[in-house]
């Protein structure tokens, strides 16, 4: 089957969209404070503080379209700010839809210590009534550890990564074709090998 679409992730695009302007603010703070005392060391401490959060903001800002998710031939690729995790579609069990203020209540009701805090109800509160795919694998390409480096709890299971994207219908089709492809290759292979 051929590439599909990139859809955005909605989540790490605002995030990143919004970590961009608290940079740039340390930074003119930072420079406001370099501006009082230029020539101590306090000051210049400041100026390299404000020069690094410029450089985040800008990095940030560079990132936030970066976010997708995208059928490709082989894999289903999940592309976050700074990591790429492909999913093998021999490996994806099932894709489930939920709201994703039902996917919250879900976790919460699983583990209490989940229930969202108020930032992250603020952060969230445009995403509600928009759906979350949550894409089940048999196992994970890499360690439960090493994906939570890169993907907050709120979208990562044992072995579930959830998204959110605006055309959650075509992306979820795409994803189920590739799916059944594969398992129909697989099958076919199989029947082959058996005679």
């Amino acid at each position: 089957m051929k590439r599909g679409r990139k859809y955005r992730n909605l989540i790490y695009e605002r995030l990143w969209w919004q970590l961009t302007p608290i940079c740039i603010t340390i930074f003119i703070v930072c420079l406001g404070g370099y501006a009082i005392l230029p020539d101590e060391a306090a000051g210049k401490a400041l100026a390299g503080t404000g020069v690094l959060f410029l450089l985040a903001g800008i990095i940030a800002l560079s990132y936030a379209p970066s976010a997708y998710v995208q059928c490709r031939k082989k894999a289903l690729r999940l592309r976050f700010p700074l990591y790429t995790l492909d999913v093998p579609y021999a490996n994806i069990e099932y894709t489930r839809l939920f709201p994703v203020e039902q996917l919250l209540l879900k976790q919460v009701e699983a583990n209490p210590k989940l229930k969202p805090s108020w930032s992250e109800r603020k952060f969230l509160g445009p995403f509600m009534g928009e759906h979350a795919i949550v894409i089940q694998c048999r196992k994970m390409p890499r360690s439960h550890a090493w994906l939570r480096l890169w993907i907050g709890r709120r979208w990562l299971g044992r072995k579930r990564v959830a998204v959110v994207v605006r055309d959650w219908m075509s992306l979820r089709r795409e994803i189920d074709d590739h799916v059944v492809a594969v398992q129909d290759e697989l099958r076919s292979r199989a029947t082959r090998y058996s005679r």
